[in-house]
């Protein structure tokens, strides 16, 4: 059974992690979302940290479905991520771009696109 959860460990908390992200961070981008990613030190694994402007919806409900919608399709197919990918430490931080609230369908399909960019960028290296 593939594990569907998604815990604590899975997302990046602390305010360092987030200016390792911005200052470090390489960018991929897959309309709607625009992926900032680094490879860190220790022995975290694949973390994720999700962000939508308050600049475009003003209103904080719409940002958490954003939010949610996100959080939900990474658990759902946080298994497509190579294996070599969720073993090393990477942090992945998705910033949703669109100035609407699209479907389910264009926000899957577009996380699918962003780890296969990712895990083209991970071959390279």
């Amino acid at each position: 059974m593939i594990d569907q959860k998604y815990p604590k460990s899975n997302r990046i908390l602390k305010k360092k992690e987030f200016e390792v992200l911005l200052n470090r961070g390489i960018k991929i981008a897959a309309y709607p979302f625009l992926g900032v990613y680094a490879w860190t030190e220790g022995i975290c694994g694949l973390q994720i940290a999700i962000s939508v402007k308050k600049k475009i919806f003003k209103r904080a409900v719409k940002r958490n479905k954003i939010k949610r919608r996100i959080r939900e399709i990474f658990r759902k197919n946080k298994h497509a991520f190579p294996s070599n990918i969720q073993t090393q430490n990477l942090k992945l931080l998705i910033v949703y771009i669109s100035k609407k609230v699209e479907s389910f369908e264009i926000f899957e399909k577009a996380f699918l696109e962003l780890i296969t960019i990712l895990n083209e960028k991970y071959r390279q290296d």
